[in-house]
């Protein structure tokens, strides 16, 4: 059985603001994902915080408004890419209202 990716968003607020997921899986095992808290500026998106597996373990980004990393973290269990898949989405649908504020601070020094 091929590999299958999956694709979606989650909106927060009215302004727009969502959470992208995406994620592949090959059966019931993550084997590659990404979860990224974007807020909507002038119509344009702006990625704020990223979870994802790259470099072959999973942590959290903290972006700078030019989009690069300007804090990065390992998770908790960061070979576990199905926990750590369900702790990012919940971590950005809790708290983006908090990520969201810090971002538009950095923007305005």
């Amino acid at each position: 059985m091929p590999p299958i990716e999956r694709d979606h968003r989650i909106t927060l607020n009215d302004f727009g603001d969502y959470v992208r997921v995406n994620f592949t899986k090959n059966g019931p095992t993550i084997i590659w994902f990404m979860v990224q808290f974007e807020v909507m500026l002038d119509g344009e998106p702006k990625p704020v915080v990223r979870y994802d597996s790259a470099h072959g373990f999973a942590h959290r980004d903290t972006l700078g408004w030019d989009g690069e990393t300007i804090n990065w973290q390992e998770m908790h269990n960061p070979n576990d890419y199905r926990a750590a898949l369900t702790d990012a989405i919940n971590d950005l649908t809790e708290n983006w209202e908090r990520y969201r504020s810090e971002f538009l601070r950095r923007g305005s020094k």
